[in-house]
């Protein structure tokens, strides 16, 4: 049994690395050409948008619902948030050096690359006011893009995942096979000695995202679904 073993091992050995020169070569192989126009549009950020929808959110598990109107000029990205009965509830604004936001009384004013407040969104805690101000206009922050192929390419029924992988961030981007496109794209940011977070996006269209999603618990999210959104 002695001598088998030691016979095995280099076949093993030899077995394993030309296993994961296979995968390598798979994602080498295949790249990110037939993405890479859709993956630039999702790291952008578009000029101007208008848009409006629905709005829910938990802060500590108490539950809200808000109507949202999003609208970006001149480099400012501005959403106002409405009770059902048309009621200012919230207010978002962030510029190029700094951003405000205000809920239910609170408000809070702070540089573009701060984390949001945490005590007032607990879901907010890993992204800066930057990021949001990138989110609400159905793009990804281009900070938590990768200048390099996947780490992983899955190929499954009917869809291809490409994930980057970093010590903080994993990103997934899921595309329909057989019309290319992107159908999903979910950032999870799991920073050491903070709750983590999963950004979704979703329901895309010309690049936008019209479903947004930030979680971290079921007591502490904010998702945002846009009945209207384009580029002005």
């Amino acid at each position: 049994m002695k001598g088998r073993f030691v016979r095995l091992s280099p076949l093993l050995v030899l077995l394993a690395i030309q296993c994961s020169t296979v995968q390598m070569r798979s994602v080498d192989a295949e790249g990110t050409a037939p993405f890479d126009d859709q993956i630039r549009v999702l790291f952008s950020s578009p000029s101007s948008v208008r848009g409006s929808g629905t709005v829910k959110m938990a802060v500590a598990g108490e539950r809200h619902s808000a109507v949202v109107d999003v609208h970006k000029a001149n480099g400012t990205v501005k959403a106002s948030l409405y009770s059902s009965f048309g009621a200012p509830v919230g207010f978002f604004a962030a510029g190029s050096d700094s951003g405000v936001m205000s809920f239910q009384g609170e408000k809070r004013t702070l540089a573009i690359d701060q984390p949001l407040d945490a005590d007032m969104f607990p879901w907010a805690e890993n992204i800066l006011i930057g990021d949001l101000a990138t989110l609400l206009c159905g793009r990804l922050p281009p900070r938590f893009s990768f200048p390099r192929l996947p780490d992983e390419r899955i190929n499954g029924r009917g869809k291809s995942i490409l994930v980057w992988k970093s010590d903080t961030v994993t990103l997934s981007l899921v595309f329909l096979r057989h019309s290319l496109r992107l159908k999903r794209s979910i950032l999870e940011i799991h920073p050491r000695g903070n709750a983590g977070l999963t950004v979704t996006c979703g329901s895309f269209f010309k690049g936008t995202a019209r479903f947004i999603s930030l979680d971290v618990d079921d007591r502490n999210y904010f998702s945002l679904k846009y009945e209207k959104l384009q580029e002005e």
